[in-house]
């Protein structure tokens, strides 16, 4: 994901653009030592982002009844699988026997695993 660095010299000011945020987050000894050593401020976004905790939490169990679940709709599909790692996505993906290339993104994985699941589905609503 795309990042900036703001490298600030020895006794440099921080730039203005940055003061607000940076005394919002870190207190004024933070701030001080940043000015009197110098240091970096970095800026980084992260889009999609999925939040690590939250996947930690959820334990899921690939079985046949998780199985039973992901099948009943895409949308209810698709918000189990943002929840789950790239590990229980390729866990799931091997229980089901559908291959996934090593290289996929989780988020192409997710899709994949989606379109497999519902592809029953979409021949049916084609061949109408």
């Amino acid at each position: 994901m795309p990042k900036y660095d703001k490298i600030l010299k020895p006794g440099e000011e921080i730039p203005e653009e940055f003061r607000r945020i940076v005394s919002e987050h870190f207190d004024e000894k933070n701030i001080e030592k940043l000015k009197r050593f110098g240091g970096r401020i970095q800026v980084s976004l992260t889009a999609p982002y999925t939040d690590r905790k939250l996947q930690k939490k959820t334990n899921i169990v690939i079985d046949e009844e998780l199985i039973s679940q992901l099948t009943i709709s895409p949308e209810e599909t698709a918000e189990i699988l943002s929840k789950m790692t790239m590990k229980q996505i390729k866990a799931l993906a091997q229980f089901i026997n559908f291959p996934l290339a090593s290289s996929t993104t989780v988020e192409q994985a997710r899709g994949q695993v989606l379109s497999y699941l519902f592809s029953d589905e979409t021949w049916k609503k084609i061949s109408r």
